[in-house]
């Protein structure tokens, strides 16, 4: 047996810690926990042809795939490693070539994704977990007309370096090759994983996706929840099917069945699917299923509003009335939901909230001469924002740095995060009696006009609709979000506007 296990995790340890953690969540390194490395492996090894191998490890870092194929062909007398390659950006990682010297292992630093393609049997990887933000210009738009010149497939521009690889990697499998890629799952769910989906259903065949539970986290480094997926050179055959897999461990999951891949649409949330076949019924969703009714056909929804730098445009009262003094230049804004401890805001003869700590948000509409005239507070507050808050990404995009966006208050908003510990619910409806608007903590649900007519015969009604709301099940609101690593649940507000709402129909019926 060749086991580098020791070796490698010594290695490891002094490459990390000769790192800042910025440096390694720009590179997207996470070490592979060697556990999962191993059942991947093990999986991968078992649906490979007999006879030689030859392996790719396009994320290299430490070679904990590559330490377990080494380990498990040497052995085994019907898998013998003939050929092994990784491929590793970080040059600091080169050391990591001295521990393996003596095996068959060519380590190349360089970018895989600009590689030249040669045939491999077997691609194991943790691709870089690099956010959208950390991908320079060129290179995002290198990898985008790469996977839309190869494929057809345009991917967006908030898609992560993981799925490049995943799909780029397809071009280095042999004719019998299988790769297996851990990746975050957020892809299975999100609006910018939908091609990359339609990648997986029509250009490789998809054989298996094990999905680990939310609260299982497999990087002690990283709040992420992570998928499995394996895929095989060929394209889907429509009848094929799919072995899909949830929670526990990938060879001895909680949930396992198999799944036709007429069953699967790119355009919906495969998370669910994963959890609960049940949901499906070949292309139709749960959601769009019979005469039901939907929060969206009674409301525009829209997040709340992005200040640009909350602590410098949200204000207390006592900082409000001593920088401003005017309330020309002050909007009642709820405080942030952990702060909120009651669902109803009540509100005075003046439309300001009664039982919350009243916050402002700063609101000049007027140009800087104007406002050292006429607002000589406010205008010397602002100063204490040049070249630090203006300068900030949202606060540079608009033609004055200070001015926010016109929103009128929502009687109704939604939390659109949070985590659902021993039962609760991780979304809050709020009722708004007052003129406060929100962040964009919140959701804001502004009835459609048809019901805001209803509301001006029936000024209990809005009481009725709140109500309502709050009671959606906690599996609605859930199904029709995204859940993230150590169970954080969100929703935006297009999945918001599709949770099924029947009983507000009949209200108004």
């Amino acid at each position: 047996m060749i086991d580098f296990s020791t070796e490698r995790e010594i290695l490891l340890d002094q490459l990390t810690s000769a790192q800042n953690k910025l440096y390694r969540n720009k590179l997207g390194q996470f070490a592979t926990p060697n556990f999962i490395a191993e059942e991947i492996t093990s999986y991968a090894l078992q649906q490979i042809e007999k006879g030689s191998i030859r392996f790719l490890e396009p994320g290299f870092g430490t070679g904990s795939f590559f330490n377990n194929v080494l380990n498990a062909t040497s052995h085994v007398k019907d898998r013998r490693l003939v050929k092994a390659r990784g491929y590793e950006i970080d040059k600091s990682y080169q050391a990591v070539a001295t521990l393996y010297n003596s095996t068959v292992l060519d380590l190349i630093n360089e970018d895989f994704t600009h590689a030249t393609p040669e045939p491999f049997d077997l691609i194991l990887c943790n691709p870089p977990y690099v956010r959208h933000h950390h991908i320079e210009g060129d290179q995002k738009r290198f990898l985008q007309n790469s996977v839309e010149t190869i494929y057809g497939i345009k991917l967006s521009g908030l898609s992560g370096l993981y799925n490049y690889f995943m799909i780029l990697g397809e071009r280095w499998l042999s004719d019998k090759g299988i790769a297996a890629w851990l990746v975050p799952s957020e892809f299975l769910d999100v609006n910018y994983g939908v091609e990359v989906k339609r990648f997986l259903m029509n250009h490789v065949t998809l054989t298996k996706i094990h999905l680990y539970a939310t609260e299982d986290l497999q990087f002690k480094d990283a709040l992420v929840s992570s998928t499995v997926v394996f895929y095989k050179k060929r394209s889907n055959l429509r009848n094929s099917t799919i072995e899909v897999s949830y929670g526990g461990s990938l060879l001895n999951p909680i949930y396992k069945t198999n799944i036709k891949l007429n069953d699967l649409d790119h355009n919906t949330k495969w998370s669910r699917l994963l959890k609960s076949p049940s949901l499906y019924s070949g292309h139709t969703q749960i959601l769009t299923v019979g005469e039901e009714t939907f929060i969206g056909d009674f409301f525009d929804i829209k997040r709340g509003i992005a200040t640009g730098n909350n602590k410098f445009f949200i204000l207390s009262q006592d900082d409000a009335q001593a920088l401003c003094g005017s309330k020309d230049l002050l909007t009642p804004i709820l405080p942030s939901p952990r702060y909120l401890k009651t669902d109803v805001i009540q509100t005075d003869e003046n439309g300001l909230p009664t039982n919350i700590d009243v916050q402002y948000l700063l609101n000049c509409r007027e140009p800087m001469d104007v406002l050292k005239e006429q607002y000589s507070a406010a205008w010397a507050y602002l100063q204490n924002g040049i070249g630090t808050t203006d300068q900030k990404y949202l606060c540079k995009s608009r033609k004055m740095w200070y001015l926010q966006e016109f929103r009128k208050p929502a009687p109704i908003l939604c939390t659109y995060m949070g985590r659902g510990r021993n039962g609760n619910n991780p979304f809050r409806f709020i009722l708004n009696k007052s003129n406060a608007i929100a962040t964009n903590s919140y959701i804001m649900l502004y009835p459609k006009p048809f019901l805001e007519d209803y509301l001006k015969d029936d000024k209990h009604l809005i009481n009725k609709i709140w109500q309502i709301l709050s009671e959606i099940t906690i599996n609605d609101l859930v199904e029709a979000g995204r859940t993230y690593g150590g169970g954080l649940e969100k929703i935006e507000p297009s999945e918001l506007g599709k949770v099924p709402i029947s009983r507000l129909k009949h209200l108004l019926s």
